[in-house]
């Protein structure tokens, strides 16, 4: 009894209407975390729901380490449980390392990160300010990626995430390097 397959039946429609099809079903998909647009909207809503004005300007802005291990979290749902024991335990030293030691080394790793605030900072959308990402000349194309995700209802795991970390306290310590 052979097994269904849609990729393969696809294939044969295709070689019957004279296309020459390149599918190969055994080779693994790229990772969405690599994925430009899939970032540049995880980052856009990160953006949107933790930037904040503060006392000095009214734009919008957030220190980019907290930026970058929000986007790392809102991609990998599951570490939410992850960076909220390690909020927990931050005064616990013990504790502490054993709960934020992977965690740490994958989000200050994450270089895609970096390029995709460049990306944005190159389109006007975001700008560098010190230590802090801030609203760029171009700053509606965040604001108008992240609203139409969320009316769309796309992502709503990373929303999720991102929602649930604003509950969660994330000091300055935190997200220092080594």
């Amino acid at each position: 009894m052979s097994t269904y397959s849609p990729l393969k039946k696809l294939a044969a429609l295709l070689a019957a209407s004279g296309a020459q099809p390149d599918i190969t079903p055994e080779r693994l998909a790229p990772s969405t975390l690599y994925d430009l647009e899939y970032r540049v909207v995880v980052v856009a809503m990160a953006f949107q729901i933790h930037a904040a004005s503060d006392k000095h300007s009214s734009q919008p802005r957030i220190q980019n380490r907290r930026l970058k291990l929000l986007q790392f979290i809102a991609m990998r749902p599951w570490l939410v449980s992850v960076i909220r024991e390690w909020s927990l335990s931050r005064r616990d030293a013990q504790r502490s390392l054993d709960s934020e030691e992977g965690l740490r080394r994958g989000f200050i790793s994450d270089a895609m990160h970096d390029d995709v605030i460049d990306f944005l900072v190159a389109g006007g959308a975001l700008r560098r300010q010190e230590s802090h990402v801030v609203s760029g000349t171009n700053s509606s194309v965040i604001f108008h990626l992240s609203s139409e995700a969320m009316e769309r209802s796309l992502f709503q795991e990373e929303l999720t995430a991102l929602r649930e970390l604003n509950s969660v306290v994330i000091t300055n310590e935190m997200l220092e390097g080594w």
